[in-house]
């Protein structure tokens, strides 16, 4: 009887040892299920974080792109400083000095153009042009008269 108690006692601890296994295997599937299921989740987070962060600094990247070109079609210290001066002479000035002074520099630029030379010789040019487009004037309008007449 001893031995069959044994036998008994053995057979159920052995019973219970392998019940409590199989409540700690399914415990451990569903630990082992939950935590890859929480790093599917994170995975899919981390996807949409990326593709919004890229959407966000291309976002910022166009706006940086914009600042850029408008920075670079403002005008420099140095060229408002430069105007500034050139308004103060102006301003100080009567406007007949102004005018005499822009009519001299035109004068200027002209000469450097052209030579007292080179314009009578595109004057010339030029009558002669005259000349020639009033003669076929004249020989159109008697050309239609004689055809009028005739």
């Amino acid at each position: 009887m001893t031995q069959d108690i044994a036998v008994d006692i053995k057979e159920y601890v052995d019973d219970k040892n392998r019940d409590i296994r199989d409540i700690i295997d399914t415990r451990f599937a569903e630990i082992v299920h939950r935590v890859e299921y929480r790093a599917e989740v994170a995975q899919t987070a981390l996807k949409e974080a990326k593709t919004e962060l890229s959407a966000r600094l291309a976002g910022m990247n166009e706006f940086r792109d914009t600042i850029k070109d408008l920075i670079a079609s403002f005008a420099t210290r140095s060229e408002l400083e430069t105007i500034k001066e050139q308004i103060k002479n102006h301003i100080g000035r009567p406007e007949h000095v102004v005018l005499s002074d822009r009519i001299t520099l035109l004068e200027k630029n002209i000469a450097k153009c052209v030579t007292h030379e080179q314009f009578g010789a595109i004057q010339t040019k030029i009558n002669a042009a005259l000349v020639g487009l009033v003669l076929v004037l004249c020989g159109v309008v008697i050309d239609v008269i004689l055809r009028l007449v005739v």
